[in-house]
């Protein structure tokens, strides 16, 4: 009896052992711009964006494309910082200097940074309700960003929000 209570109890333990996980190890030269990874976030089609201080990397599983500011319209700054889905599937990628935006649709980049061409050193970007998203930049606190109409404002909280440098929603 004692060893059915055994096999009973430990059935379930074997079964959940049976998956089997196999990671891969991507660097420069399987085609990432740098080694070094700061976000990655996944698009309507599958694919990979990896964030890197040299720029966004697509990968579709086999290849990567890189995207930087030397080659491609509308990328400000190559340091990515921090990635997040908006309401309608853009991508959207904090930089040193900006908000980038990829639209998929369109398969083309846009740059916004606040009134004044006012540096924005992006640490964190996440989605929030409806179609803003939340931006904390190390340099100028905490910001919503109106998706629809593409501007910024700033929200005063006082110099502790210089401190915060990661957002979740």
């Amino acid at each position: 009896m004692k060893k059915l209570v055994f096999l009973i109890a430990f059935i379930p333990c074997f079964l959940g052992a049976q998956s089997v996980y196999r990671f891969n190890n991507y660097t420069i030269n399987d085609g990432l711009s740098q080694s070094s990874v700061n976000t990655v976030i996944q698009d309507g089609n599958s694919a990979l964006w990896i964030g890197t201080q040299d720029g966004l990397n697509r990968f579709d599983g086999v290849k990567f494309e890189i995207f930087n500011s030397d080659e491609n319209k509308g990328i400000d700054n190559p340091f990515i910082t921090s990635s997040t889905k908006a309401q309608d599937g853009s991508l959207c990628f904090g930089t040193r200097n900006g908000l980038t935006v990829y639209n998929l649709d369109k398969e083309s980049f846009q740059t916004y940074s606040p009134e004044g061409n006012q540096n924005l050193d992006i640490s964190s970007v996440c989605a929030g309700k409806g179609q803003d998203l939340w931006v904390s930049s190390l340099n100028q606190g905490i910001l919503q960003f109106n998706f629809k109409e593409k501007t910024f404002k700033k929200l005063s909280w006082g110099n502790s929000a210089k401190d915060i440098l990661s957002l979740i929603y």
